[in-house]
């Protein structure tokens, strides 16, 4: 069943393209407190912000929860293999962030260095013995920190 046809079942408002209003039928509502949405893969996404549960509201109109989603359930080798996506779909994430972590963390190490070396070059005088290699050291290390900042935006 698609969601439109579900939305008017619940003589729903269109609000957006894929968005319906209406008085939700699982309580007394005099203003309308039911969303009505269309997510992936066709499913029909309801929610009552007067907090009525999902089976409560279909329910209330004949639906069963199931009536929610396009075509037939699948089946439990197939559902398997949904879940083992996604469980690999949310490690890489969660891998992805770790690296993003890290290299941020660089990022805040390697300025603090610039910042210390820059104040020591500052307050060191002209002709200083050790001020080239501390120059140098310091252009190495704002090199260090120019690269982690685009390993960050890429």
């Amino acid at each position: 069943m698609t969601t439109e046809c579900i939305a008017k079942l619940f003589k729903a408002r269109r609000i957006s393209r894929a968005r319906w209003t209406a008085v939700c039928p699982a309580h007394d509502d005099r203003q309308p407190s039911l969303s009505i949405r269309e997510g992936r893969g066709g499913r029909t996404l309801l929610h009552c912000f007067a907090g009525c549960s999902l089976r409560t509201i279909v329910e209330a109109v004949g639906l069963r929860v199931s009536d929610l989603f396009p075509g037939p359930p699948p089946s439990p080798a197939e559902a398997h293999m949904v879940a083992q996506k996604r469980v690999t779909r949310e490690r890489q994430q969660q891998t992805a962030r770790g690296i993003d972590r890290a290299v941020l963390n660089q990022c805040r190490k390697l300025e603090a260095v610039c910042d210390a070396l820059a104040l020591k070059l500052a307050l060191a005088p002209d002709g200083a013995q050790g001020s080239d290699a501390l120059t140098r050291l310091y252009h190495e290390t704002l090199n260090r920190l120019r690269e982690a900042e685009m390993e960050v935006e890429s």
